[in-house]
């Protein structure tokens, strides 16, 4: 559990702690979001940071010759839908994550193991650098 934010590197208070935040205010995580997502001038929410994701994902997937369809329910089971030009239609999942620069590992908002995986066939992960990985840690 972090105990020290992650911006200022004051304590995070027990309230905090039982919510898993890891900064010690909301004006210090839209701070931190800030230093970390594409346009420090704009306060980014959790929804816009997986939102800006989904279009990376989407560009990506664009780029490698799929059809691209979004969402445009917040409950939907998956993210996008992708279709190949034979007409196949695959379900992706996207999430937002970060690199370890020290370890060198990938980490991410989200626990694998609470990820329905009979909601999609695809997952990306969208590091906060740009970089995207497919199917991170998937098993068989």
């Amino acid at each position: 559990m972090i105990n020290i934010c992650l911006n200022c590197g004051n304590k995070v208070s027990k309230t905090h702690q039982r919510r898993n935040a890891k900064c010690c205010s909301a004006k210090c995580a839209n701070e931190r979001n800030k230093k970390r997502y594409f346009n420090p001038s704009l306060p980014i929410s959790k929804g816009r940071v997986g939102a800006i994701s989904e279009l990376i994902a989407s560009s990506y997937l664009l780029r490698q010759g799929y059809y691209v369809f979004r969402s445009v329910s917040q409950d939907c089971p998956c993210d996008l839908i992708v279709m190949t030009k034979k007409g196949e239609l695959i379900r992706v999942e996207v999430k937002s994550g970060k690199l370890n620069k020290v370890t060198n590992t990938m980490s991410a908002s989200f626990s694998m193991k609470r990820l329905n995986r009979n909601n999609f066939d695809m997952l990306i992960v969208v590091l906060e650098d740009g970089q995207i990985f497919l199917n991170p840690h998937q098993t068989s």
